[in-house]
């Protein structure tokens, strides 16, 4: 999951796949952003927040004595739209 970083918060989740080679298990995934959209409602307006694009997921866990090491790479390509409505008046930001 990653999450937008402005209150309300957005979500979305990340299909990945975990598949052992020899003694480590590789992690590999991603796809289209699918989210929850969050929309923070006031008295004089609104504040939302829009996630578009894709996400892609790496990594590995590889063993070490009785315990772990899990190194995974989380990229997004895409954009970030938040929507700001005041008295009526409807403001974009990428």
């Amino acid at each position: 999951m990653f999450a937008c970083v402005l209150a309300p918060y957005t979500f979305a989740d990340i299909p990945f796949q975990v598949t052992r080679e020899r003694e480590a298990y590789i992690v590999s995934g991603g796809g289209p952003v699918e989210y929850d959209q969050d929309v923070l409602t006031a008295d004089r307006g609104s504040f939302s927040v829009t996630c578009d694009g894709d996400t892609a997921i790496s990594g590995v866990c590889r063993p070490s004595g009785s315990s772990g090491t899990l190194d995974v790479r989380v990229e997004r390509d895409g954009q970030q739209i938040v929507v700001v409505v005041v008295d009526g008046m409807e403001t974009s930001y990428p």
